[in-house]
This record gives C-alpha cells, structure tokens and sequence, in this order.
C-alpha cells in the first residue's frame, strides 16, 4: 500500500493513495461562522464548495502553519442524493508517498474516522448554505 505522507506537529501521519483525489497548494478559504475551530474554511474545487478541516486542530493541539510545504489533501467523501462531496485536509509536510513498510513510525488515518456523523450533517449544511 502506498501512503501520502504528512505532518501534524512532531508525528509523521499517512494515507492510503487511493483515498486521495488531489494535493492542492494552500489557496485562500472562505470561513465559515458557528463552525468548530478544526474548520478552517471552505474553497471551490471543481465547481463545487468544499470543506476543508485543520489536521493540525482536529488530531493535535495547533493549526496547521503556513508554509510551503502545507496543502490541501482532496478526499472522497461521502455521496448524498447521488452528488458525490469532497472534503479537504489541510496538513503540514506533505511530502509524498511512501510505501508503508518503508516507514514504521508512521501512523495511518482514515478518513471514515474524522467525522461523527453530527459533525458530519452540521459542516455539510453549512457548505449547503454557501
């Protein structure tokens, strides 16, 4: 399995390529109001408004810094009324893939796990709102 490979603070995380629609530089987010603070925003990504959460507040203790290397890791997310969303994560370090036996001390995300699904209903009505 081949892994995307990405910082949060000190620890090194991966995750599985093929969960991975696009890495995409930091571009500008829109905020969105009455959201928690592991939201940092919503951009447009092929016409559609996606969210996008801070790794860095969401699995750690501090926002993801401004730097070159941070980017915005484009996931599938689930499908609703037959449109199929994407949701982003904005990381640190992400620096490629690597296959996972080659990097031991790296822990593996799944996407599935980042949301409850009342967090889930709560960022995708607001992302509906625009």
């Amino acid at each position: 399995m081949l892994l995307l490979l990405f910082r949060i603070g000190e620890t090194w995380y991966g995750l599985d390529a093929r969960q991975v629609q696009q890495v995409v530089p930091h571009v500008p987010l829109t905020t969105c109001s009455g959201m928690p603070a592991s939201v940092a925003g919503i951009f447009t990504y092929r016409g559609s408004l996606v969210p996008v959460l801070d790794l860095g507040l969401l699995l750690g203790t501090t926002p993801c810094a401004r730097r070159l290397s941070t980017r915005i890791i484009v996931v599938p997310w689930r499908e609703d009324r037959g449109i199929r969303r994407s949701l982003g994560l904005l990381a640190e370090s992400v620096t490629g893939m690597l296959a996972a036996h080659h990097r031991p001390m790296v822990r593996c995300l799944r996407v599935e796990g980042l949301l409850t699904p009342e967090a889930e209903q709560q960022l995708f009505a607001q992302v509906g709102r625009g």
